[in-house]
């Protein structure tokens, strides 16, 4: 039986630190930039992909998968520290039960979908854990963190009981399964951040010229961009992601999902 994340893969850094990353083609892997590379680095530390990993322990002889890095692809237009990074595999990984490439989320909010926050309670033990949230409507995004939102950029609210299932430091992902039953994967955690997710759709063109193999599902709902103007969240809300309550009662004012 195959893993229910086999898209996921640990990504082991210069033998210090352990990211999240997730298998877009059979030859490449996404993670996030401030995990897999130091800053001011300009050097590939040496790197281990692994996918089909359940925990600390290794599934049963020939189902789980390593592979080197052997060049990581930044991109350069958003500058120095882009939130997204490509590993390419030193060898292409053969789609099995227990890895698979993911599907790619164009921009905007999945309409219907389903989404989880998917990571590690623990980074030493590495056993996957999911968490349900809401993806917030743009409006409400802007209203939560103005001022500090990039392009690209979307927020999430947890179910209750589920804000700190995921430890942060190794980046988590986001992930909705759609109506159809279909998985796609949306974003990859800013750092230091449970809430903000860089998502794939802004660099499309630049996942497909580099991964000619990713996929990226057809778009559906309307992008997400931080709206603009002043006027459109009132001064005792501005800037208030850090009011549970304050948040609760935007959430009665404000649909979670973008219609």
């Amino acid at each position: 039986m195959g893993l229910l994340w086999p898209w996921m893969a640990e990504v082991h850094v210069a033998g210090d630190r352990v990211c999240t990353g997730i298998l877009v083609a059979p030859g490449w892997v996404l993670a996030a930039t401030h995990c897999v590379l130091r800053p001011g680095s300009t050097t590939v530390p040496y790197i281990e992909v692994y996918l089909g990993r359940a925990g600390a322990g290794p599934l049963p002889q020939g189902q789980q998968v390593s592979r080197l890095v052997i060049s990581i692809r930044l991109p350069r237009h958003l500058g120095l520290r882009p939130p997204l990074a490509l590993l390419e595999l030193s060898s292409r990984i053969e789609p099995s039960p227990s890895a698979l490439s993911i599907c790619l989320h164009p921009g905007g909010i999945p309409l219907g979908a389903s989404c989880w926050v998917l990571g590690w309670k623990d980074p030493q033990d590495r056993v996957p854990i999911a968490a349900a949230v809401s993806i917030l409507t743009s409006r409400l995004c802007h209203c939560l963190y103005q001022g500090i939102l990039t392009p690209g950029t979307l927020c999430v609210l947890y179910a209750e009981g589920q804000e700190d299932r995921c430890e942060v430091a190794s980046a988590p992902l986001l992930l909705c399964q759609t109506q159809g039953g279909s998985w796609v994967f949306v974003g990859i955690a800013l750092q230091g951040s449970r809430e903000l997710f860089a998502t794939t759709g802004p660099e499309e063109a630049w996942i497909s010229h580099i991964v000619r193999e990713a996929h990226f599902l057809a778009p559906s709902g309307s992008l997400y961009s931080p709206p603009e103007g002043s006027n459109l969240c009132p001064l005792d809300m501005a800037g208030a992601s850090g009011s549970s309550s304050t948040v609760l009662f935007l959430l009665l004012l404000t649909p979670l999902i973008q219609d």
